[in-house]
């Protein structure tokens, strides 16, 4: 178990080497752009800021939930931990995508295509930010539907989860890919996030009620999320009210509190957490 413990460290540390390496020859090869933006709009350096003091936390976040998987005695890559980490490592990846779409925009050098095939791009990172609670709410509910399906097979637990994780992907991508106009796009974000999330929010709310997650409290994420959902409509408003710069920086702040309320979540555990309770397989999802 050291062994893999060691392997996967590497691993997390390839990956984070991975993107900062690929952001820094992004950032490098755009920065005339950047610097043309920081010029142009003074308030993009708050902007930068914001944003940059974002990554440092998630980063942290990513570094605390990581930890506390590799803490523990075995692990899994199904183990809540290790999917509540990769979901920090791909907000994280995220908000560096955001500064470069940002300056991007703002600079005015770049064709209307580009942009918009940016802003597309980003869409698809939220949604892959949502995959790894997915996956986690789905072991929960089929885990439920085994106890009336007696003759289900680990096999095809795992095939039906995979199923639904990829026609969701599936049908949201295509969504966001074959959208060819801007404004259709900013208002199928809300219609996209606060569906996913809502599905998250009754699914943590579902395991919190029936106790059937011991490693964070599905109380305090549903609350988060709720808040995120509501955000979410918040930054379509504002867009109607302020600039494009003000909208940014009040959307990053809400967006900062809302999260830190979901990563308290992540690491409190529930009173019923410390009754007895029966591991199921995988060791993500108790009872």
């Amino acid at each position: 178990m050291e062994h893999k413990k060691k392997l996967f460290k590497r691993i997390i540390l390839g990956v984070m080497i991975l993107v900062f390496s690929a952001y820094t020859i992004l950032y490098y090869l755009f920065w005339p752009s950047f610097r043309e933006s920081l010029l142009k709009i003074e308030a993009f350096s708050i902007i930068t800021g914001i944003i940059l003091i974002r990554v440092f936390i998630f980063l942290l976040m990513t570094y605390i939930l990581f930890r506390q998987w590799i803490k523990q005695e075995s692990i899994y890559t199904s183990d809540a931990y290790f999917l509540f980490g990769t979901t920090f490592i791909i907000l994280t990846a995220g908000k560096l995508f955001d500064l470069f779409y940002n300056f991007i925009h703002a600079s005015g050098s770049f064709s209307e295509d580009f942009t918009f095939n940016l802003l597309k791009i980003r869409y698809l990172i939220i949604i892959l930010n949502v995959i790894p609670l997915l996956y986690l709410g789905l072991q929960v509910l089929i885990t439920l539907v085994k106890v009336y399906i007696k003759d289900l097979s680990k096999q095809q637990f795992n095939r039906m989860r995979l199923s639904i994780i990829t026609v969701f992907l599936s049908i949201i991508s295509l969504l966001i890919i074959f959208t060819n106009e801007r404004a259709r796009l900013y208002n199928l974000l809300p219609v996209i996030v606060s569906g996913t999330m809502i599905g998250i929010v009754v699914m943590f709310l579902f395991m919190y009620k029936n106790k059937h997650l011991s490693q964070a409290h599905g109380l305090i994420i549903g609350a988060g999320f709720i808040l995120a959902i509501i955000f979410s409509f918040v930054r379509f408003i504002l867009l109607l009210t302020f600039d494009e710069t003000l909208t940014i920086i009040y959307s990053e702040i809400f967006d900062m509190i809302a999260y830190s309320i979901i990563f308290t979540g992540f690491i409190l555990k529930p009173k019923y957490a410390k009754e007895n309770i029966i591991a199921f397989p995988e060791a993500c999802i108790e009872k």
